[in-house]
């Protein structure tokens, strides 16, 4: 082995390394003033205890069923504790009470826990700080990813089995159920990445959710009067897109579909999405079957084919498939032929998709730089946003229609949050420009971002919002609004 003298060497921070690729890999976040955070994921009793954490902070399920004190470690190797805010003896959320209440119950959560699993923690806590693993290039592969809200029945059963198994790595070389790339909240604030609005999202599907989707779900539904009342909203939102494109065709755009991706006519998968949604539209009852097929077998052509694509077409035939899942969904009625689980393989399937379009760019260096942009680049790009933000809006809404755990999506935390509908909508380059320049000046500290939408807390007495979010939402379009009220109608918490 080669002495420290001869190691190669960082020459800002002057830490040495075996192998000169590491340096390599090293320079690229060192020199941007870049720290890693803590690669530990799960908490600290879930950790000790081998067994999978679904991540849900400020309390993983499993520790809020055995009343334990729930703690990640942080980037040095201690210990977090969960915020007084959230922490209860007894496994509820505590919501307006007073400091003394909250401190009252998290002293008894303290208690409650045994020293065994302290034991455990401290010994889980020691093995982090004393482990090492090889350095990445990759930035998401330093981030914390997240979890979906899964209830604590189903998240043990599947512990046990993932305990039995092997590990899973971002390759995907090992088969286990544990989860792939799938960002989790606050992951940026503590990540001390400087600049997150550059990191595009994997999408990837977690094999866990897979399991969950394709599986019977829970016993109990969500039965919540506000979550309920906002999926009902979102789905007849979503239901009124398919809608607008067979009634007015295309003087009046579903808001994921941007005027300038019709510049040059219609791209064939929306040509067919339009004849079938006038079919949908005009369907009776006898030709119900017929029509659910046709569109049944669309779809799948589309998954079959979406690969052989250039950008504006996947674009296309992504926004196509949204629109003709919202049809077979929530549009046209049960049928045998998407009984469970074909209805959560097609959700499954989208994942692919959703992936494939993140590859194609997400993000403008205009946009990071708060600079004017290239309006077909920006319109482009803003398409591309909107149609992952509508897929996941879909797989949300069927998530807690039929009683399984939602779709959290905190893995879009760095997307600029959809452009004020001034923006959107307007149709003439000269006029965008100096809208846009408006824009940039009343955002002088930056566009507002998707993760400060999930930070907006729906369980507050008032109801004012912060200044940035209180302008954003006054220039936001119906898809917006429509965000705003699936990520704040279901008592997320932070």
């Amino acid at each position: 082995m080669s002495s420290p003298q001869t190691r190669p060497t960082c020459s800002r921070c002057s830490r040495c390394f075996t192998k000169t690729s590491s340096l390599t890999r090293h320079r690229k976040r060192c020199l941007q003033n870049i720290k890693g955070p803590s690669r530990r994921k799960s908490c600290v009793a879930c950790a000790g205890s081998k067994l999978r954490c679904d991540l849900q902070r400020p309390s993983c399920s499993r520790c809020l069923e055995r009343t334990l004190v729930c703690e990640y470690a942080s980037r040095d190797g201690t210990a977090i504790a969960p915020s007084l805010a959230a922490v209860t003896a007894g496994g509820s959320i505590l919501h307006d009470q007073s400091p003394d209440d909250q401190s009252l119950r998290y002293n008894e959560a303290v208690n409650a826990s045994t020293v065994s699993s302290a034991q455990k923690t401290t010994s889980s806590i020691e093995s982090i700080g004393s482990s090492t693993l090889p350095e990445s290039d990759d930035p998401l592969s330093l981030v914390d990813c997240g979890a979906e809200s899964t209830p604590p029945s189903q998240a043990d059963t599947s512990r046990e089995n993932v305990s039995r198994g092997s590990v899973s790595d971002r390759d995907g070389t090992f088969d286990s159920m544990t989860a792939a790339p799938e960002i989790g909240r606050g992951v940026f604030e503590e990540s001390g990445i400087d600049n997150p609005e550059m990191i595009a999202p994997e999408l990837i599907i977690s094999s866990y959710r897979r399991q969950i989707l394709l599986g019977a779900a829970r016993d109990t539904p969500n039965t919540d009067p506000v979550a309920r009342h906002t999926m009902h909203f979102v789905i007849r939102v979503l239901k009124s897109w398919p809608r607008m494109m067979a009634t007015h065709h295309t003087s009046h755009l579903p808001p994921i579909i941007h005027r300038l991706q019709l510049a040059d006519g219609i791209p064939i998968p929306l040509a067919y999405c339009y004849t079938l949604a006038k079919m949908w539209i005009t369907h009776s009852e006898g030709s119900r079957d017929l029509v659910q097929k046709t569109i049944h077998d669309e779809v799948r052509r589309l998954l079959r084919d979406y690969n052989t694509y250039n950008v504006m077409e996947l674009l296309a035939a992504a926004q196509s498939m949204l629109i003709l899942l919202i049809i077979l969904f929530f549009g046209i009625g049960p049928s045998p032929a998407l009984a469970h689980p074909i209805d959560a393989q097609l959700l499954i399937d989208m994942w692919n998709v959703k992936r494939s379009l993140a590859s194609t760019g997400l993000f403008l260096e205009q946009e990071s730089n708060h600079t004017l942009p290239s309006w077909k680049e920006w319109a482009i790009v803003s398409a591309k946003r909107r149609t992952i933000l509508g897929l996941h809006h879909l797989e949300w809404a069927w998530s807690l229609r039929y009683g399984y755990p939602i779709l959290t999506c905190f893995e879009l935390g760095p997307f600029p949050a959809p452009a004020a509908r001034y923006l959107w909508q307007n149709a003439h380059e000269k006029e965008w420009q100096c809208l846009y320049k408006d824009w940039l000046r009343q955002w002088a500290d930056g566009s507002y971002k998707m993760m400060e939408l999930f930070r907006v807390n729906a369980g507050k007495e008032s109801d004012a919002l912060d200044p940035r979010s209180e302008l954003w939402l006054a220039e936001a379009d119906e898809f917006g609004v429509m965000l705003m009220a699936e990520t704040n109608g279901i008592g997320v918490q932070y």
